[in-house]
């Protein structure tokens, strides 16, 4: 049998049950199971078990997945068949699904890896009488066998961070990494000992931790203080004997070059590096893109209400999983087929020619996603301002489900209408992707990006008002505030926010009226005092009466002196008593009281 082991294949363990002696197949990326090449009698006479103690320790700042398997040693072949689902992630490589899967956080991963130990297999020790199954140097079960094990445990901390609007993003990432590597300049025994200055000990309680590992714990640590309790008793952790170590990489040795005899075939082809990075490239774009339309998503249904654009939100996501689950199937059909040279690499070359978007989609999608998020952020400012005030329902279902439920008088109901449903836009790209094989794809419908500058500062202020109303009318009984959401196009095709009221059941349009302006006297006697004002600039038709405040320069409350009649600005107050007094004004509504108004200077 063969003894050099130059041709051997270098390959991460990645969690799988490495033994030496076991048998691997290349095509699949797959161990077999319950099947060693010799007698495993006859595998402990050659094998060597060499003692080693090396400790790593990395932080890491950017983990996008080129980063993060970097962090885990995988070439494009392993990754290849990772993204299309051959192998597992189970354990610490959870984490490159997991950092996939979460954004718009900061990232800070603590890499500790240990190597305690390696089995080696003397090869050249064997004769070709030894093989077990002399059958599969003439099938295609299996393409090399496991030679060499190295063992030790890998511990990935993940913290994580958001970042505020007021935070500078470089200055957070170097102030984290210099505190994650004062672990780095301690021996793992004095870790407990990390002495902290204030300002560390404060950002360590912003970050919270994420554990993945090659060990499970009773518990997994969540803070930054846990992890360094985590990293104290790592030593205690790998077991007296190293029993709970790991297989953390291995070598593979082709099958073929075994037999002295030469009957056996190569039974693997090793894909072009150039295909096998335009394969990884396609299929990681294509997966980001669905991991950007469900974070979206995931974060609108957090809003809670807008049900509307999450439906939307859902045509295409459900659609580009398709795209995804589609292109998978295929590929890991393909690979196996092409690895194992049934086919040539033109069957991988013709697979990424189909589901390769055309320029022109690629860019109207990530403008979608793009505006989509944009618009995102900007319910949640909305959402964020509309929860401050506890007598604000929103609503998570249509309007239509729920209005019988609300056993009051009034409804005062502000509706946000953005989204539309028919989207010229998205039914177009949802057109192409449901037949993505078209290469020509380009027209000139638009985006409808509904939040300029002059119409979000119009439905902003109109939010505001509707918070404020809510806030001055919170005790009374007869009225309920909701928000929901709407199509445009039950709207005239507006895009914005409209305030609709019901009476009991019945509804009719309705301004929330501003403030009525600064009181002024425009006569003043010994008996009387004549006030003027004017009108709210918005919403005055739904004034039916105001109410007029004092307070004199001895009193500290406010008092209402009278109310009019009707919606004139205008009164005259009687009988005051002596002093200095000052005055303000408010609306009167059919559904409860406005903001009031500036106090008018002190006159008497």
């Amino acid at each position: 049998m063969a003894g050099d082991k130059a041709p051997a294949l270098k390959m991460m363990a990645l969690d799988r049950p490495f033994k030496v002696g076991m048998l691997y197949d290349y095509k699949t990326d797959r161990l077999i199971p319950n099947m060693l090449l010799w007698d495993e009698n006859l595998i402990s006479n050659y094998l060597t078990c060499h003692s080693s103690s090396s400790r790593t320790y990395e932080v890491h700042i950017n983990n996008n997945l080129t980063e993060l398997e970097y962090l885990f040693g995988i070439d494009n072949n392993l990754k290849l068949s990772i993204l299309a689902g051959l192998v597992d992630l189970p354990g610490s490589n959870n984490l490159i699904d997991y950092c996939q899967r979460i954004k718009h956080t900061e990232r800070f991963i603590l890499q500790y890896s240990i190597t305690t130990h390696s089995d080696e297999l003397e090869i050249r020790h064997f004769r070709k009488s030894d093989v077990k199954h002399q059958d599969l140097f003439h099938q295609q079960v299996a393409t090399h066998v496991v030679t060499d094990v190295f063992y030790g445990i890998e511990i990935f901390l993940v913290f994580n961070r958001k970042l505020s609007d007021n935070e500078n993003r470089t200055e957070l990432h170097n102030s984290v990494k210099e505190l994650l590597k004062k672990l780095k300049t301690l021996p793992i025994s004095d870790i407990g000992q990390l002495h902290l200055s204030n300002g560390e000990k404060q950002l360590a309680e912003t970050l919270t931790c994420q554990y993945y590992g090659d060990i499970q714990l009773k518990s997994n640590p969540t803070s930054f203080i846990e992890a360094i309790e985590l990293l104290r008793q790592l030593p205690n952790l790998l077991g007296k004997n190293n029993e709970n170590t790991k297989p953390i990489k291995v070598l593979l040795y082709p099958l073929y070059l075994l037999d002295d005899f030469a009957t056996a075939k190569k039974r693997f082809h090793e894909i072009n590096n150039h295909i096998l990075s335009k394969s990884v490239e396609l299929m990681t774009s294509l997966h980001e893109l669905v991991i950007s339309l469900s974070d979206i998503k995931s974060n609108l249904s957090s809003l809670k209400i807008f049900y509307q654009t999450e439906q939307q939100l859902s045509r295409i996501c459900t659609r580009m999983s398709e795209i995804e689950t589609d292109m998978r199937k295929e590929m890991v059909k393909l690979l196996p087929e092409v690895r194992g040279t049934s086919l040539q690499e033109k069957s991988l070359t013709d697979l990424l020619e189909k589901f390769n978007f055309s320029l022109s989609t690629k860019q109207k999608l990530n403008d979608w996603i793009q505006f989509k998020t944009e618009e995102k952020n900007i319910f949640t400012s909305f959402i964020n301002d509309l929860r401050k005030q506890d007598n604000i329902n929103l609503l998570t279902l249509p309007f239509a489900e729920v209005r019988k439920s609300f056993n009051y008088k009034f409804i005062l109901r502000l509706v946000i209408h953005v989204t539309e449903e028919n989207d010229t836009f998205l039914n177009e790209l949802l057109q192409y992707l449901e037949d993505y094989s078209k290469r020509d794809h380009d027209t000139n419908i638009k985006i409808n990006r509904w939040f300029n500058q002059n119409n979000l500062a119009l439905i902003q202020k109109q939010i505001t008002l509707f918070i404020k109303f809510a806030e001055i009318n919170v005790n009374k009984n007869n009225i309920v505030f909701v928000v929901d959401e709407e199509d445009i196009n039950k709207f005239q095709r507006k895009t914005g926010v409209t305030t609709i009221l019901y009476q009991n059941g019945v509804p009719m349009n309705f301004e929330i009226p501003s403030r009525p302006g600064r009181p002024h006297v425009t006569d003043n006697s010994c008996q009387n005092t004549t006030l003027s004002w004017t009108k709210p600039a918005q919403g005055s038709e739904n004034i039916q009466q105001y109410m007029i405040y004092g307070r004199n320069h001895l009193n500290r409350h406010w008092k209402l002196l009278l109310s009019t009649v009707n919606d004139t600005p205008s009164a005259i107050i009687s009988n005051l008593e002596e002093g200095k007094y000052r005055f303000k004004i408010q609306g009167i509504t059919l559904a409860g009281y406005t903001e009031e108004s500036d106090a008018c200077d002190a006159i008497g």
